[in-house]
């Protein structure tokens, strides 16, 4: 079943899948359901594309949302899936997604990143000049590079450290004592550092 006044419009419908254009190659809308799924992509390219997977219950319970992108060219992309999301602001990668793009050139233009699942999460701000990692409640460190950082980690015998230009002075504190970093070496107090 399709309807084409090509380039201006256009609408197919093939089995379970339906797909609408407008001004060919630039907007199209395209739905495609599967035994317990439904996808749902719109893009107005290369501005804007939206992708959302719903795995579908029966007629008493609410789809829900397995996947979801936004991106806005080239400000920002936004995606979770399966309970772990990503967020980066500048995205100048103008197509889909592309692992290679994101692993060796994206980190290059990427003002702001931010990655989480459940209470974990990682937040970047220029290149890591700020960083921020939490692990629940039990890890979290903070980083003003080179200037200062700040580590608590429950899991390693309750350590609670801070460190002045990364090293230049700094304080360790454990279950076993607490230490002084001084001039990035010179290491004082009864600390005993976790084994590994």
């Amino acid at each position: 079943n399709k309807t084409w006044i090509w380039p201006l419009w256009g609408h197919k419908h093939v089995g379970n899948a339906e797909s609408t254009f407008f001004v060919w190659p630039f907007v199209w809308n395209d739905y495609m359901n599967r035994a317990t799924f439904q996808d749902h992509l719109v893009v107005v390219a290369p501005f804007y594309r939206h992708y959302v997977t719903e795995m579908r219950g029966n007629s008493n319970t609410l789809p829900v949302v397995t996947e979801r992108q936004e991106k806005f060219w080239p400000l920002m992309n936004y995606r979770m899936r399966d309970g772990m999301g990503r967020f980066h602001l500048l995205d100048l990668w103008p197509l889909a997604e592309n692992d290679h793009v994101d692993r060796d050139w994206a980190p290059l233009w990427t003002l702001y990143s931010r990655t989480w699942s459940g209470e974990n999460f990682d937040s970047r701000f220029l290149w890591g000049l700020y960083r921020h990692q939490r692990r629940g409640d039990e890890a979290n460190y903070v980083s003003f590079f080179p200037f200062v950082s700040w580590r608590r980690d429950e899991t390693e015998n309750h350590f609670h450290g801070w460190s002045f230009l990364h090293g230049l002075l700094g304080r360790e504190e454990n279950d076993s004592g607490t230490a002084w970093r001084l001039l990035y070496f010179l290491r004082l107090g009864n600390m005993k550092e976790s084994q590994p």
